[in-house]
């Protein structure tokens, strides 16, 4: 079995399943600029940048997992 139809046998809805994928590909997304910023970016406005972008990742998740919420549990 491939691991995608394993992966999304969990999710009632196909759009659940595409929010999931969202989520797994903001998360590397954040993992990768953390990896670029540990090892010293020293520019101001990158370090700002990376932050940045960090926040509105991190808000994406966020509303991902409750878009996710929302259509498992009430619709």
């Amino acid at each position: 079995m491939a691991i995608d139809s394993q992966i999304k046998r969990y999710f009632k809805k196909d759009i659940s399943y595409m929010f999931f994928i969202v989520i797994v590909v903001m998360v590397s997304i954040l993992t990768s600029l953390n990896v670029f910023q540990a090892f010293g970016f020293k520019n101001q406005y990158l370090l700002e940048l990376f932050h940045d972008l960090n926040v509105l990742l991190g808000f994406f998740i966020v509303v991902s997992i409750i878009g996710i919420a929302l259509l498992e549990l009430i619709f």
